[in-house]
């Protein structure tokens, strides 16, 4: 499993107190934040729901909200060390994990200038369009993923339907490397996010510049890539003042939701089938190559595991027939 910058290396390094990790989690229905401690158990919950608000005159789009979604954030936080009841200096480092799918766009300022959950759909035209000149497959034998739910066709939309956004565009990234930066202030990515974009080359695990080219994608745009459990920055003074978390801690990656979720469940050797429940549900296998389905019916992203890959099955909003918890479930093999 993958070895945590924030585990019990840290002792003996003036960080003998800090005996807690704090993560949060931009979910399709709320955002969360949770203490663990060092074995892994959690401490305590603090937790928002949120709305998907749709813009009625896009059709199928929803929006996400970046500045109510970080003030929600900071609640959960506060909430997460209350309900906690522990001295905040005891926690040792943040991370976050979020749906997959959704982007962040920023100015050359970094101030976010739009952002999409996994759920938005307004691209359809674009979609069929790329489709039918024969992109679509083109961009699943590199990337691994359907185009109605990645990141190529969003970016036709908004040039065609929002231009003065479109020049805008400096950086990009994922929405739990959105939540990264408002910790630490580095725009990155992370790869089992990031290949949720559609936009990575799945062997290289990192951009694709055929992708950008073939796609017609803005260019220059794309920040470095992190595997899970890398230390990115520092949690900033401003976010310290947010949250009451303890400036300086190590800010690190941590990975898609579903990811995170087979990690927990033990999934981390090649072979291994979980099905993770939530939201939407994602019957998953862990593979040591990029697996590419030929007839285009699996998705294919990175796992957390460097020089590992997930195959996987999605049925979308089963959360109406379901608790939401988000658990995943891992046969014994």
């Amino acid at each position: 499993m993958p070895r945590c910058p924030l585990g019990s290396g840290a002792r003996g390094t003036g960080m003998q107190d800090r005996d807690y990790v704090l993560a949060v989690d931009v979910g399709t229905g709320s955002g969360r934040a949770v203490i663990f401690d060092r074995r892994g158990e959690q401490i305590s919950v603090g937790q928002r729901e949120w709305l998907l608000e749709p813009i009625p005159r896009y059709p199928g789009s929803f929006n996400f909200d970046t500045d109510k979604s970080w003030r929600l954030l900071v609640e959960c936080v506060k909430e997460a060390i209350d309900r906690a009841r522990i001295d905040p200096n005891r926690i040792a480092g943040v991370t976050a994990t979020s749906m997959r799918e959704g982007m962040v766009l920023y100015d050359r300022d970094r101030k976010e200038i739009w952002a999409c959950p996994n759920v938005d759909a307004r691209a359809s035209r674009e979609t069929e369009e790329m489709v039918r000149a024969g992109l679509g497959e083109r961009i699943f034998r590199i990337g691994g993923d359907w185009l109605s739910i990645i990141s190529p066709a969003r970016f036709r939309w908004i040039k065609r339907n929002m231009p003065y956004v479109y020049g805008k565009i400096s950086f990009m990234n994922m929405l739990s490397d959105w939540a990264l930066f408002k910790f630490c202030g580095r725009i990155v990515t992370e790869a089992t996010n990031g290949s949720s974009s559609g936009i990575f080359d799945l062997k290289a695990r990192n951009w694709s510049r055929e992708l950008v080219e073939i796609a017609d994608l803005p260019k220059d745009i794309y920040p470095p890539v992190y595997d899970s459990g890398a230390v990115v920055g520092s949690l900033t003074k401003e976010a310290s003042s947010l949250t009451g978390l303890t400036e300086g801690i190590p800010v690190v990656t941590a990975g898609g939701d579903t990811q995170m979720a087979m990690v927990g469940t033990g999934a981390v050797n090649p072979g291994s089938f979980t099905i993770v429940a939530g939201t939407f549900w994602q019957s998953t296998a862990v593979t040591d190559r990029p697996v590419i389905d030929g007839k285009c019916r699996l998705r294919t992203v990175c796992h957390a595991l460097p020089n590992q890959w997930m195959v996987e099955g999605s049925v979308f909003t089963t959360d109406s027939s379901c608790d939401g918890s988000g658990t995943g479930f891992a046969p014994r093999r």
